[in-house]
């Protein structure tokens, strides 16, 4: 395109500020879902740094089919500075991406001379969180994230007729993404750019004096490879690969459905194969025809250049995870860690669309984009507000991949940190662990080496949680359970980890339970070494529990068992759904704390008399009720509390000498005055208590003294007898009680 053409300044804003919201979402994302744990694949990749091995052995480390490369080295300085914390790695990773999506979109300014409207996808595409696993579960630069950079570089400098010092450039991009995780495509899709020049120079299309510079980035290229050999194994890194695999028809199926994945579509259904079909036919077709004009063309264009860079390097990668991945089934295609690489089916299609000039196919190659680009954005709408920070982009299969991995984590240092730092104990607890192959991986030798030098999880170990997030919107991580966003089933269990946010409140509540549990089903409660029984009513109604000061494990019990969610089509034993518990400074539901005599959880404020007081009677003046000798209060509350007592009167015969009051241990003699008592009793919160009320004179009846018919026991006429948060009279002080 011609230098004329200039991009809006309004599209640039537009470009700056997704770029800068997709950025700021990856990294509340870390902050919210990231633990400071090494994980799975990383007590295998990180062995040389473990072994406090040099740079060279970082970068030409293998792991399974790849080595580690430029981007490994990177890494380790990272992580030396953070004290190997995985959160600041995750961070880094995620700059990278963001390097990635400037560079992809500097390439696609540089290919048609502008940015429009319409490339608003590729951002979204590139920044995607489908991509989760390589910056949240496993993080690892190398394997995808860090070659999709150099992709972008290279695509970059690629032209129809590079300079010399261009030519080189791609050699040494070429040089180091065959040494960087499956970066390993970008280097074959370079070289099988120049078979295709050399191609076209020996069939007369171009002449060979001008093919020096394409020379040297193949001599580059075969260096890199040379060096590349120098000790490398085959290593597909699963057990159970054959090859070939049958039937073959599986190939382009586990291709179909990487391809869906990319979009957010999962499963097996019409519309992942539909979909996935789409993409692999048109990314097919468009690469042999890139192919053929490369080859045939003395002076190819540079979409077509483009395409065949992207597409090599996205075919490529595809059919060689299908060709290892096969034999796991149609799931493994579904991994978020081949996301990153993939993203170059569509940008191929739309550099072939360049190419040919035309609308049509422009705006159809970006309709795909869109498409890919937005759908695990479908849900948004339906997801409370509170819950988007970090997950704006995820879909619902995503978020619940996010949590149970997270889980994963969190569980596990939960019982290691409560064990005492006993990391076996904790994989019995929580299997597998940190890794399936503990033995073989060395993980003692290897978690004793971090705690020598407090690096990774031992940073701040003294310190409860100091692993956690280090954000938590809804106050709450959670581990075992699954589900979507907001709800999830539990099975016969759900546990979560709980902030120490305190003062404030853990609200909990189920929507529904599984009828055929019965009529009632119930949930046990445990919480800081505590157990409570809540009702049906009770947990579908809600409940807000005041927080404790240290992160501690709620455990849900579903007490009559678990049914199959939908037989015979789906197994899986299910009891309630749970709203996903959050904190809050003020109780969103009726508030439930936990007995100091360990007898569960009390309803916020409970008040009665228990004995001792007749039935209220009315007069002219007001109400009153009369009492017998002894009038005995029980309550119990959350927060500090008052009985306010007014007694106007006492019964004439025994209306002689002081009142007395009986609670906490203690009794107070209350001498009588001229015009009744009026006195509140202090009630301190959270404990139980029982307050008696005493007429030393007794209690007489009217009828036995012949005044009338009434066979009551009379002792005090009352007119006030209040459980009340404040105290609406002078308060008795029990410290001088003799």
């Amino acid at each position: 395109m011609g230098d004329s053409i200039k991009t809006s300044r309004w599209v640039v804003a537009a470009m700056v500020v997704v770029v800068g919201l997709l950025t700021l979402n990856w990294v509340v994302a870390v902050a919210r879902f990231q633990v400071n744990l090494l994980f799975w694949d990383q007590w295998n990749f990180l062995e040389p740094m473990f072994d406090e091995q040099g740079w060279w052995s970082l970068f030409n480390w293998q792991h399974g089919p790849h080595r580690q490369g430029v981007a490994f080295v990177l890494t380790s300085w990272v992580l030396g500075l953070c004290d190997w914390d995985t959160r600041w790695e995750s961070l880094w990773i995620v700059s990278v991406m963001v390097a990635a999506t400037v560079a992809l979109l500097m390439w696609k300014h540089r290919l048609t001379g502008k940015l429009g409207w319409s490339d608003l996808w590729i951002p979204l595409a590139a920044l995607g969180m489908r991509q989760w696993e390589n910056v949240l579960l496993v993080p690892n630069a190398s394997h995808s994230t860090f070659p999709l950079l150099l992709l972008a570089v290279a695509v970059t400098l690629a032209r129809a007729s590079p300079s010399i010092l261009g030519w080189w450039g791609l050699g040494m991009v070429g040089f180091f993404a065959l040494f960087t995780g499956f970066g390993i495509f970008v280097w074959g899709a370079l070289l099988w750019w120049g078979v295709l020049r050399l191609i076209a120079a020996g069939r007369g299309r171009t002449r060979w004096d001008h093919q020096w510079g394409m020379l040297l980035m193949m001599g580059l290229l075969a260096l890199a490879l040379v060096v590349f050999l120098q000790g490398y194994e085959l290593n597909p890194s699963s057990e159970g690969v054959t090859f070939p695999h049958w039937p073959l028809w599986d190939y382009p199926k586990f291709v179909m459905v990487m391809l869906a994945s990319r979009m957010e579509l999962t499963g097996q259904s019409p519309w992942v194969y539909g979909w996935g079909a789409v993409m692999l036919i048109a990314g097919l077709l468009v690469w042999a025809d890139t192919t053929r004009r490369v080859a045939g063309e003395s002076q190819p264009r540079a979409g077509d250049v483009a395409a065949t860079l992207l597409l090599t390097t996205g075919l490529g990668f595809a059919f060689f995870a299908a060709a290892g991945r096969v034999h796991l089934g149609m799931v493994a295609a579904e991994v978020p860690r081949y996301t990153p690489l993939l993203v170059s089916f569509w940008l191929g299609l739309l550099a072939w669309s360049v190419a040919r000039e035309n609308r049509g196919w422009i705006w159809g190659a970006a309709g795909l984009g869109w498409i890919m680009a937005l759908l695990p954005w479908a849900d948004l709408p339906d997801r409370e507000y509170r819950d988007w920070p970090g997950t704006l982009g995820m879909g619902s299969a995503t978020r619940v991949a996010v949590h149970q991995s997270q889980g994963h984590k969190i569980h596990w240092l939960q019982i290691w940190e409560k064990s005492g730092h006993d990391w076996e104990a904790a994989t019995q607890q929580v299997p597998p662990g940190l890794h399936r192959l503990a033995g073989p991986v060395r993980i003692g030798e290897k978690i004793e080496f971090l705690r020598q030098r407090e690096l990774s999880f031992w940073v701040d170990h003294d310190e409860r949680g100091a692993w956690l997030p280090w954000w938590s919107p809804l106050g709450v991580q959670r581990f075992v359970g699954w589900g979507g966003e907001g709800r999830q089933w539990m099975g016969d269990r759900a546990d979560w980890l709980v902030d120490g946010l305190a003062p404030g409140f853990l609200n909990l509540k189920a929507l529904w339970a599984k009828p055929e549990l019965g009529e009632a089903p119930s949930i046990e409660v445990r919480w800081d070494g505590r157990s409570a029984i809540l009702t049906h009513n009770e947990i579908v109604s809600g409940v807000s529990i005041p927080l404790i000061d240290t992160p501690e494990l709620l455990t849900l019990i579903s007490l009559d068992g678990t049914v199959p969610m939908a037989p015979p089509e789906n197994l899986t034993p299910v009891s309630f759904v749970i709203e996903d518990p959050y904190v809050s400074t003020e109780p969103n539901f009726p508030v439930r704390w936990w007995g100091a005599d360990g007898s569960g959880l009390w309803d916020d404020s409970e008040h009665s008399a228990i004995e001792g007081l007749w039935n209220w009677e009315h007069e002219s003046g007001g109400a009153f009720v009369w009492s017998k000798r002894e009038v005995v209060l029980d309550s119990r509350a959350r927060l500090d509390r008052f009985w306010n007592i007014a007694i106007e009167s006492r019964y004439e015969p025994v209306s002689e000498g002081p009142v007395e009051l009986e609670w906490n241990g203690q009794r107070i003699t209350v001498p009588w005055t001229e015009g009744g008592l009026r006195f509140s009793v202090p009630l301190p919160g959270a404990q139980k208590h029982q307050v008696r009320l005493i007429n030393p004179a007794g209690a007489a009846s009217p009828r036995d003294r012949g005044e009338s018919g009434d066979g009551r026991q009379l002792a005090l006429r009352l007119t006030t007898i209040e459980f009340a948060a404040e105290a609406a009279f002078p308060v008795l002080d029990i410290s001088h009680a003799p």
